[in-house]
């Protein structure tokens, strides 16, 4: 493997943070149209800044502060105990629930976020869970059990995930293009209190 320069390995880092930031902004672009369209959107550089966007796309569906932090708690004690498995059977089944709390609780947060959004932008509120979640979430099971069985190659599941993730994407840009603009009347909306 060739030596890389400092300067080669700070324009990877830059390379790296450009990168991210421009996912970060792809991915919350339909929250700030809808956010915009409703008029709540707050500054323009709480969208722009990674990871202040995801906060601010999170609190916009009136995502829980404490939810997400039971979440990133259960998740903590489940990779705390990998590392002590050896120790107690105990910990590996601490471990594993922690792991399920989590999960759980992640897919429930998520569904209600979606559910939130969707009432925000003016469609059914089952709309962006369904499309978004719950089609991606059953093709992602079929596809494990498909190369868990054997009957398809990894490649193929890999290609239908992009394809469906840049679906579900379109999906909910156009849900946001096509929000009526009209004012909210609770203007702290995007940073109100829980």
């Amino acid at each position: 493997m060739p030596h890389m320069s400092e300067t080669g390995i700070l324009m990877m880092g830059v390379l790296l943070l450009a990168g991210f930031t421009l996912y970060s902004i792809l991915a919350v672009l339909p929250c700030w149209i809808i956010a915009t369209r409703r008029n709540v959107a707050g500054g323009w550089w709480n969208w722009l800044i990674p990871l202040r966007n995801f906060y601010v796309a999170y609190r916009l569906g009136n995502g829980s502060l404490k939810k997400a932090f039971l979440i990133i708690a259960f998740f903590a004690i489940g990779v705390g105990a990998v590392f002590f498995y050896e120790y107690s059977q105990v910990v590996v089944v601490v471990g594993s629930v922690s792991f399920l709390i989590s999960s759980a609780l992640g897919c429930y947060v998520l569904y209600c976020w979606l559910k939130q959004i969707s009432i925000l932008a003016g469609v059914h509120p089952q709309f962006l869970p369904v499309v978004m979640f719950i089609i991606p979430l059953l093709l992602a099971l079929v596809g494990s059990s498909l190369v868990s069985l054997e009957i398809v190659p990894m490649r193929y599941i890999k290609f239908a995930e992009n394809i469906i993730s840049l679906f579900a994407w379109v999906v909910f840009m156009t849900v946001a293009l096509r929000t009526p603009r009209e004012d909210l009347e609770q203007t702290d909306f995007v940073f109100g209190k829980e």
